[in-house]
This record gives structure tokens, sequence and C-alpha cells, in this order.
């Protein structure tokens, strides 16, 4: 019976590793810095993380486009957030409503 147990196709050490850096890391989408170095780094970790999370693919690009396509989504994203961080309420006041979850982006810039 252990014999029929140890024969079940059971995943390498190195099919454990891909799979969890499979999971770190979508298409397209950069590495988060291991070590930032300043508040704008941290968002921009977050943003990957978030896109990550949202399960972010880029089906509509070539190979050859998805890490630039990727690079500059972060980018963009990192720059918008971080220019939004901390004025809510004066977006607030001019009538603008930002999305809800712009709400939890605080404390960066």
């Amino acid at each position: 019976m252990l014999v029929e147990y140890l024969q079940v196709d059971m995943p390498s050490a190195f099919d454990v590793m891909m799979a969890a850096q499979q999971s770190l890391s979508r298409p397209g989408l950069p590495p988060v810095k291991p070590q930032p170095r300043h508040n704008k780094d941290i968002l921009r970790n977050d943003v990957i993380r978030f896109l990550r999370d949202q399960d972010c693919l880029f089906k509509e690009f070539k190979e050859t486009e998805i890490s630039s396509v990727g690079s500059s989504l972060v980018q963009a994203l990192t720059d918008t957030f971080w220019t939004i961080d901390g004025h809510h309420e004066v977006f607030s006041r001019q009538g603008f409503l930002l999305p809800e979850f712009t709400k939890k982006i605080v404390g960066y810039n």
C-alpha cells in the first residue's frame, strides 16, 4: 500500500516552486521591489499586488508588448494614485466623485 501511495503523481519540488513564483507574478506585470526605498515604491508595489489579485492579464497584446504595457499601466496608476493621495477632500469639494476604492489609497504622499 505504501508503494502505491508513493507512485501517485506528486508534483516535484521544482513544480511547487514554479507554481509559487507564478502566483507571485502575472505575465506583463513588473515584479514588486523587494526593498522599497520610499513611499512611492511602496505604492507601486501595492498597485502591482492589486492588479495581481484582480487577475489582471494582458490577453490582447503580443508577447513582445506585454512587458512594456504592464510597466506603463503600473507607472500610470502609481502616478495617478500618488497625485490623488491626500486630496480626496479637494476632489469632493469640486464635485468630482472618486471611485470608492481610492479612499483606501491614503498615506503614501
